[in-house]
């Protein structure tokens, strides 16, 4: 029987099987229901438009009765709910526009309105005796759900004009027959999450119907505002909960001290029972910002009680609720006047103006002079367009199966047959429904058949004694793929609902462990860049700038003559230069003088050698860096160094070895001290160091190498010199000063006339400390230095200042000499064959005589000038020391 009422004739799915069986129970059971229908009836009565022979009949499910808390059976419904009878007045003003605008062409119009607080048990055996064309309604998601399935069994089609639940819509193939004339939850859920977020609403509450009306709104909720960083604490309440549920609930959500708003998504009847149990709490309600879902929209019921206590409460509904029309048509109703809707258009009189029509004794008698006030924002536009869909979906069905043919004839053509399939495959039509109501154009132009439409934001205001909703916002629904759809009025007063307070710049949230609203602020190091909330390091090369937001590239810094302080080494080491090449052409000019004779010329031209080479070391480290520079400074810092100290080291031992040897006036013959093998020892020390830095250069391959200094806002180009490969290197060169510190100090106590050697000394003296200053100041200043380069600096300006050191120390006092007596410069025969190389003690003076075998010595002693004797004690025996001298001499030559 089904199959075939239905016309499909395949195999049935499984949940229409579940279907069939639902409805063969019902009429099994339809004795225990006989009580229920004939008070349907009873309710029904007058709300038939036109003739019971109506050529297009539409059921209207209205919940027109509620259940109050006090009320333990189910069968009771006991409370008049005013929404719904502004509902069933809008249904009676659109068939009256659609009548008078002709739209049926002559054909009439039924509409049955039927109360659907019996929920579920009156439902089966309605539907199982519907005699219409199709449903509009229920206003609820829950009992639409229901009512879709139970329709889809006799292929009725539905519009509902409240159902907003996204279940509908994320399977549309399971719901063919479901059509809604209000947007889905997945609309409304994004007004919710931008009114949170302009008005600061972080840390929010929900208390949610557990059913299919709350549980859709607070998914969708939830889930935007938790894709922007916000969160919610979740409070259910189940349908049909008594008062003392509730009472638990807002206690609950009172004690949540750091939440200032409240979200209620709860279906029509639940808001109404929300706000009657609030009443207890009074003032701590005043605490709360609350929120009302579209569900329960501007159209609930608050008791006078607490009123004051839900001041500047929020509601969001499509906007434009009531068209000028309705409002016009309801304001003019009066109870003698309205015939069609008496029974309950009296009840809602009475209860809105808490009076009585019929002399019911407490009550004052209502006076009817006075015109209806009513909520001007109860969302009556939908189920009008719901009225107007349905028309127009039949319209359209005969068109497309008439297209010449005027309505009016075109229905009444249609056989028996041809109108049952009309309501089976109505759905097919409905999608392609357009047209214009109250200024307005209706259609369904998405996948989905989903209806899209603007919010108006209202907001609870006291208007001297009474309370009443204010439009406040909109958000415009052309806008909704921006951000910018939502306005609201300026200088609103609305509490901001924060766990913790925003963090300062260059800082992230560190989230507790039970919210994910609730933090503690973390500054970012400088150094690092805040990306999805995480301080993250930049890579190597990479800085975070000032706003911590990106990682620029750091600056490549190399070493370059175009600074201040490479600029003063450049002059320094000019400036060294010069008195370098002076030195040595004084020396090459007065290359025979005895003067620069009796400073040992070949060991002080090779020192001067090495003075030069150390005034280019900071020339390399202070040029841009290349592979031939990398090499240099391997090669010349220890070689310079070598080049400089090794005479010296040579000629301080020669001198100590010669004092020693003829401490006790007993010569003797000393190795290694003619100017050959001086030279010969010279060349070898330097070709050791050589070696060293070819040994250096073949482990550590030279290479142009960048530098990440920590904490800089720069990278370094340089040569690649490690601290360990420097520091053998510098080994002997190191060795070679302390040898020559050494051998100074133990020869100072020679006479006063050995100058050069005490020279020498205070020389190397000064030349020690400078080093060990130098390697001081590096270490401790090393990773301390804004500035980079400056340990290069510090050995440039060491080596320069060694250098002018031994200048002064070596050869300052022989220029002066040379320039200040001129008979010093004289180049004699006779002054050259007075040199000899011998030391005299008193003893060797007052000898009477001298072995003509000690000439053989005499080529190894320390070669010491005529004037080196003038201030000796035994000066007046000089001649008689002069005559043995150039006696010995002449032996020697001969």
């Amino acid at each position: 029987f089904f199959v075939s009422f239905s016309g499909k004739k395949e195999k049935m799915k499984a949940h229409e099987v579940v279907w069939v069986l639902l409805v063969c129970c019902t009429f099994v059971a339809s004795q225990n229901v006989t009580e229920d229908v004939g008070k349907w009836k009873r309710i029904t009565k007058g709300y038939v438009i036109g003739s019971s022979e109506s050529d297009i009949k539409i059921h209207v499910h209205l919940d027109l009765t509620m259940k109050s808390f006090d009320n333990k059976e189910d069968s009771h419904c006991n409370v008049l709910n005013p929404l719904a009878v502004m509902f069933a007045e809008a249904v009676l003003f659109a068939a009256d526009r659609i009548i008078s605008e002709n739209l049926l062409e002559g054909r009439t119009l039924g509409v049955i309105v039927i109360d659907t607080c019996k929920g579920t048990k009156l439902n089966p055996y309605l539907l199982v005796h519907f005699d219409g064309t199709l449903i509009i309604g229920p206003y609820s998601s829950e009992l639409s759900d229901f009512t879709t399935k139970f329709i889809s069994v006799f292929d009725y089609s539905m519009i509902s004009y409240g159902a907003s639940s996204d279940h509908f819509y994320e399977k549309r193939e399971d719901f063919p027959k479901f059509f809604s004339t209000v947007p889905a939850d997945n609309t409304s859920s994004q007004v919710y999450k931008e009114l949170a977020q302009r008005m600061n609403w972080e840390y929010t509450s929900v208390i949610y119907t557990s059913n299919e009306d709350g549980n859709s709104m607070m998914v969708q909720t939830i889930e935007r505002l938790f894709n922007i960083g916000y969160c919610t604490s979740q409070n259910d309440i189940k349908s049909g909960a008594s008062e003392a549920s509730y009472q638990i609930t807002i206690e609950k959500v009172l004690q949540q001290h750091e939440i200032k708003v409240v979200f209620l998504f709860l279906a029509f009847k639940e808001c109404n029972d929300f706000f009657q149990a609030a009443a207890p709490f009074k003032e701590r309600l005043a605490s709360k910002q609350f929120v009302l879902g579209t569900a329960c929209s501007a159209g609930v019921n608050i008791p006078p009680m607490v009123r004051p206590y839900f001041k500047n409460m929020i509601s969001i509904q499509i906007t434009l609720p009531q068209p000028k029309e309705f409002q016009e048509y309801f304001a003019n109703l009066q109870p003698g006047h309205n015939r069609r809707n008496e029974f309950f258009f009296n009840f809602y009189w009475e209860f809105t103006r808490n009076c009585t029509l019929h002399g019911r004794k407490g009550y004052r008698k209502c006076d009817i002079s006075k015109s209806q006030s009513f909520n001007q924002f109860a969302p009556v536009r939908p189920i009008i367009s719901a009225m107007y869909t349905a028309v127009y979906g039949i319209k359209t069905y005969c068109s497309k199966k008439f297209p010449l043919l005027p309505f009016s004839i075109c229905y009444g053509v249609m056989s028996k047959e041809m109108r049952t399939n009309m309501k089976s495959n109505l759905n097919l039509y409905i999608p392609h429904v357009r047209f214009k109501l109250f200024n307005r154009t209706y259609s369904r132009n998405s996948p989905l058949h989903e209806v899209v439409d603007s919010y108006d934001v209202l907001q609870y205001v006291q208007t001297n004694d009474s309370f009443q909703f204010k439009k406040i916002g909109y958000w415009d629904a052309n806008k909704r793929d921006t951000s910018f759809a939502l306005t609201l009025n300026e200088g609103l007063n609305m509490t901001d609902s924060r766990c913790s307070l925003p963090c300062g710049e260059r800082e992230i949230k560190q989230y507790l462990a039970l919210a994910s609203c609730c933090w503690h602020c973390k500054k970012c190091p400088v150094h690092q860049i805040i990306q999805n909330n995480k301080c993250q390091p930049c890579e190597l090369g990479y800085k975070a700038n000032i706003e911590q937001t990106q990682c620029d590239q750091l600056p490549l810094v190399t070493m370059n003559h175009n600074n201040d302080l490479s600029v003063i080494v450049i002059f320094l080491t000019s400036f060294g230069c010069f008195i370098v090449m002076a030195v040595l052409f004084v020396y090459m000019r007065h290359f025979s003088s005895h003067i620069i004779k009796s400073s040992s010329r070949e060991l002080a031209l090779f020192s001067l050698f090495g003075l030069f080479l150390m005034l280019l070391v900071p020339i390399l480290f202070t040029m841009e860096p290349n592979i031939l520079i990398c090499y240099g400074q391997k090669i010349f810092v220890g070689l310079s160094l070598t080049c400089c100290y090794s005479p010296l080291v040579l000629k301080t031992n020669r001198v100590y070895r010669i004092f020693a040897s003829s401490s006790k006036f007993k010569l003797k013959r000393l190795m290694l001290v003619s100017m050959r093998s001086q030279f010969l020892l010279i060349l070898a020390m330097a070709g050791i160091e050589l070696l060293m830095g070819v040994f250096w250069i073949l482990t550590d391959q030279p290479i142009i190498e960048t530098v990440y200094p920590a904490d800089r806002d720069y990278v370094i180009k340089q040569c690649n010199i490690s601290g360990t490969g420097a520091a053998l290197n510098l080994i002997f060169p190191i060795a070679l000063m302390v040898a020559c510190t050494f051998w100074a100090f133990k020869t100072r106590n020679l006479p006063e006339t050995f100058s050069e050697i005490k020279s020498i000394g205070v020389t190397m003296y000064i030349t020690l400390f400078l080093a060990t200053a130098a390697f001081s100041i590096i270490f401790i200043l090393d990773g301390t230095i804004e500035r980079p380069f400056i340990q290069i600096y510090v050995v440039s300006f060491t080596f320069q200042a060694i250098v002018f050191v031994n200048l002064i120390g070596q050869y300052a006092m022989k220029m002066k000499t040379l320039f200040s007596k001129p008979d010093n410069r004289a180049d004699t025969k006779e002054q050259t064959n007075t040199e000899v190389s011998i030391v005299m003690t008193n003893r060797f003076i007052s000898s009477p005589s001298i072995s003509p075998k000690t000439n053989n010595g005499l080529r190894h002693m320390s070669t010491v000038s005529e004037t080196s004797f003038r201030n000796d004690p035994y000066y007046a025996n000089l001649t008689t020391v002069q005559q043995g001298v150039k006696r010995l001499s002449i032996d020697y030559q001969l």
